[in-house]
């Protein structure tokens, strides 16, 4: 009888992202019926993202060419510009829509064809009139004499077990980098939560293990010890493999290590002995369910079961089974342990500290920066949009906005609900947050050096953005989302300018300079409750958009401008940019001259008070009505000073407004206080009349 095959978390977990895979595909694409092309492109934008990430390029600039230059083909979907070593990555795609593997012939087909783009420019042969095709010509153009390497990025999500490497065309090497199915999955970052790693002991063994809780009533943990054989552990060890590690800082150091050495020893020679002679394991879980049988306490199921301490004994032992050696005599005790969610951050690394005994862990090991980015994610859930039905989404997680899109519901109205709730253009990663913060810092030049190594860089001055490693707030979440909003629409307006090539090193330089040119005046604020920049902020970017271009081409003196834009000198000369503002943007006025909290210019004055039905709006004997059904300027004018000051005195109280939403409430109460001679403007009445129905909603106030 053959033995029972493990499907592992892996597998079970990468056919979900092969799912999830198809779905970030499915988005990008705008027609119902796309070509083979338009798909091809689409997957190379998404796997471009996942490569950048990983570090495989340092920037992904789409560009599809497919088309025939006399007897070449030549095929590319995006590629990395001429980097200081003379490299050049061309990405090109395989995207099946029945996965399967791609065939030695169709992969060759596709390094060739993408070496080929070289082949002709270097020929000096035309290619299309488009411009980001224009762009990557001219740049191979003008830096042929720096290339030196080809590197062709094959991208699929389907399976590649083929490799060109050293090879030579036209005069340059090339070779050839493969980024299959497994290889994505392996880098998407998404893959496991501990709540899915479920050791469920009633499956497994067909009965609960027996242990012993040592902790007492009123700890705020629990503590369990109990021995676990050795066919159990390389089950659990082959299901879940290093992801029974993750809050572990070590990794398994082979056989070479003398301990490990010994442990194999015992195994094949004294297996009885081994419980003697190992120290154990130490282990958390976010869930312990235990239960009585027979008058003893077991443990039936564990979720989140992660090893802090026992990595090099759990693969050992694994090492060994798959070696075909008997580990069913074998027995580890374990110290299981169950911590509050609260008390995570605290306990984890000092298990990890002070269970390590059989080999050295450093101090700097212990540092981990996982806590700030899960603040974030709640942040992301708990903050909604002013408009009080979106919120944005992080993806601490790279691919998580689809698993939570698939988990949502898959019915269309689900789905439906989903989108309104989480809008796609509302979805930021830990890299987007990275460009967003360091832009805004008047880092460019970071930003420019790619998505992960600028990643790095934040993360590495985290302090600094929060003083004192103090916990990220609503205020400092806020923040992030208004200087996400700035730069997104700089890279819009960096489009919309025109700007033929470098659009993304741009970007992040219009936005410091942006930072830059208002830093002491800029209201955040503002931008988080319009959602938006105002049209004034919005024109001068598009304005500014070219000269920052020139500046930063002009400055690079002939240098590579991809790589120019990655020195501080870079920085240094368009910071001195002379950039001309006719007038301040609403966002870099004082709050009293900023339209949204000041009363309207008198010609908007109205002379008498309005009536309703023929009553005074301000007077009590008007009839209640449904609040849904009135516009913002008149549901407005509807309430009068005292029930403004009652939601002012509620907003301060229960702190349900913003700072910038109790502002407006103030200019509410002094237009009341007028009796109304005014009317609100429409930027006004549409975030006074949503803060008015919030209230009513609360019971605060009705309206008359």
């Amino acid at each position: 009888m053959s033995e029972q095959r493990i499907t592992t978390i892996e597998e079970e977990k990468g056919s979900e992202f092969s799912r999830r895979l198809d779905a970030e595909v499915a988005n990008k694409l705008t027609k119902e019926s796309p070509d083979d092309d338009e798909i091809q492109a689409a997957f190379a934008e998404v796997a471009g993202a996942y490569i950048a990430q990983d570090g495989g390029l340092p920037e992904f600039v789409p560009c599809t060419i497919n088309e025939r230059v006399g007897r070449n083909k030549v095929t590319v979907r995006g590629y990395a510009p001429i980097d200081d070593t003379g490299t050049l990555r061309l990405v090109t795609t395989a995207y099946q829509q029945d996965g399967g593997a791609v065939a030695k012939t169709e992969f060759e087909g596709l390094v060739r064809h993408a070496f080929n783009l070289v082949t002709v420019v270097s020929a000096g042969r035309e290619l299309d009139e488009r411009p980001e095709v224009v762009e990557l010509v001219k740049h191979i153009r003008d830096h042929l004499g720096e290339l030196k390497e080809v590197q062709v990025i094959v991208a699929s999500n389907a399976r590649i077990d083929w490799a060109i490497s050293n090879a030579e065309g036209a005069g340059i090497s090339f070779r050839s980098e493969q980024y299959d199915i497994d290889r994505l999955y392996r880098i998407s970052d998404v893959t496991i939560r501990r709540s899915d790693i479920q050791v469920d002991f009633e499956q497994l063994l067909g009965n609960g293990v027996p242990c012993i809780e040592v902790s007492g009533k009123d700890y705020n943990y629990k503590t369990y010890l109990l021995t676990l054989d050795g066919e159990t552990l390389y089950k659990i060890f082959e299901r879940y493999g290093s992801k029974l590690y993750e809050l572990n800082l070590r990794s398994y150091l082979q056989p070479k290590t003398g301990v490990n050495r010994k442990m194999l020893e015992t195994i094949k020679t004294a297996p009885v002995r081994f419980l003697a002679y190992n120290n154990g394991i130490c282990a958390t879980a976010d869930v312990i369910e235990a239960g009585l049988e027979h008058g003893h306490t077991v443990i039936k199921k564990l979720i989140g079961f992660q090893i802090v301490n026992g990595a090099q004994t759990t693969s050992t032992i694994h090492r060994a089974r798959k070696a075909k050696e008997d580990v069913t005599q074998i027995h580890v005790a374990v110290k299981l342990t169950r911590v509050d969610a609260d008390d995570l951050e605290e306990f984890i690394p000092r298990i990890t500290e002070y269970a390590n005994t059989q080999n050295p862990i450093k101090a700097a090991d212990l540092q981990s920066n996982i806590k700030f980015h899960r603040q974030i994610e709640d942040l992301s859930n708990d903050v909604w949009c002013p408009d009080g039905v979106s919120r944005w989404f992080y993806e601490r997680a790279r691919g998580s906005y689809e698993a939570a899109y698939i988990r949502y519901g898959t019915t269309p109205k689900k789905k439906k609900e989903f989108r309104e709730e989480c809008p796609k253009d509302k979805k930021f990663g830990k890299t987007d947050l990275a460009a967003y913060m360091m832009a805004w810092n008047c880092e460019p030049q970071k930003v420019c050096l790619g998505a992960q190594k600028n990643f790095n860089q934040f993360m590495n001055k985290l302090d600094q953005f929060l003083p004192g490693r103090q916990d990220p707030d609503q205020q400092f979440y806020r923040d992030l989302i208004a200087k996400g909003i700035i730069f997104e629409r700089a890279a819009k307006a960096v489009r919309s300018a025109g700007v033929p090539a470098y659009r993304a090193q741009i970007t992040a330089y219009l936005v410091a300079r942006c930072a830059l040119e208002f830093k002491d005046c800029f209201r955040l604020d503002r931008v988080w409750l319009e959602q938006g920049p105002s049209d004034e902020l919005a024109d001068l970017l598009q304005q500014w958009a070219t000269v920052i271009q020139k500046a930063v081409v002009g400055s690079a003196n002939g240098q590579n401008v991809t790589e120019w834009c990655k020195k501080d000198g870079c920085w240094e000369a368009v910071s001195k940019a002379k950039l001309i503002a006719k007038e301040l943007p609403p966002e870099a006025l004082p709050e009293d001259q900023d339209p949204l909290l000041s009363a309207p210019p008198l010609s908007d004055a109205v002379t008498s008070v309005p009536h309703v039905n023929g009553q005074p709006v301000n007077g009590t004997k008007v009839a209640e009505v449904d609040a849904g059904n009135i516009e913002d300027v008149e549901l407005c004018r509807r309430l009068n000073e005292r029930a403004w000051t009652q939601i002012a005195v509620w907003a301060a109280e229960t702190r349900a407004l913003s700072d910038f939403e109790r502002k407006i409430v103030a200019t509410m109460q002094n237009m009341a206080v007028g009796g109304w001679r005014k009317n609100p403007s429409p930027a006004q009445a549409k975030h006074a009349g949503r803060i008015a129905r919030h209230a009513i909603s609360h019971e605060v106030v009705r309206p008359t």
